[in-house]
């Protein structure tokens, strides 16, 4: 098992070039996530939550400042360089809103899918599939593929996914978006339950007030910065 990892933004800015004209999403934003600890990022649709996680994830680089995932200031690795994409492969894990899980395979096949990529045994990669499955209440399905899951399902064989490599941090956008209420309590309980099983650092941006509730802090993202906001039990 990897050791989980601290992120730190420091001064990060991002902008997007729109025809010309230079749209500003965030500018000068500090944050920092403790090792093995869990965040929720909050705020109104469209202030730049879901490119903050990216920039943060190394799948969008900044226009100023630094990211930095352990000892790596990853934000300095050449963005299409292999260099980057090793480490985002080896050492991030993402759940995404939908589920993006490859519908001609099955559940273990699905979360051993990383595993084989980084070289992994197929026996081994697949044992991890499993014990992940099983520990997320999938024990009983782990031969059906995507079509034959509910929504809830799928979704928590994508988080499986994301953990299957031991990577350091997690970083999930709207896990719980697609999900009904009850549907999507049970998903966010199981996905905090096994962060902190595998001590693993998680980032989750979300809308879910319940789902920002269980996480260890939540900041909110809005046009000024980042707002820490004081946790409710």
């Amino acid at each position: 098992m990897r050791w989980a990892v601290r992120i730190e933004a420091k001064d990060i800015s991002m902008e997007f070039n729109d025809a010309g004209r230079i749209i500003e999403v965030f500018r000068s934003l500090h944050l920092c996530v403790e090792s093995g600890t869990s965040l929720a990022i909050t705020g109104e649709s469209g202030v730049g939550k879901t490119t903050l996680l990216y920039v943060l994830g190394t799948l969008e680089q900044p226009v100023g400042g630094s990211v930095t995932l352990g000892d790596t200031e990853v934000s300095a690795l050449p963005p299409s360089g292999q260099a980057l994409a090793d480490f985002r492969g080896k050492n991030i894990g993402f759940v995404f809103q939908s589920h993006y899980l490859l519908p001609e395979f099955d559940a273990v096949e699905n979360v051993a899918m990383p595993l084989l990529l980084q070289g992994i045994k197929k026996k081994a990669a697949q044992e991890r599939a499993k014990e992940l499955l099983d520990r997320l209440g999938l024990g009983h399905r782990l031969q059906h593929r995507p079509g034959a899951l509910s929504g809830g399902e799928q979704q928590r064989v994508a988080i499986a996914r994301a953990f299957a490599a031991n990577p350091g941090v997690i970083l999930a956008d709207e896990p719980t978006g697609n999900l009904d209420l009850r549907t999507g309590g049970e998903v966010s309980a199981m996905l905090k339950r096994l962060q902190e099983e595998e001590k693993i650092t998680l980032i989750v941006v979300t809308h879910s007030l319940e789902l920002a509730k269980i996480m260890d802090r939540t900041v909110e993202l809005t046009p000024k910065g980042l707002i820490e906001r004081e946790k409710v039990n």
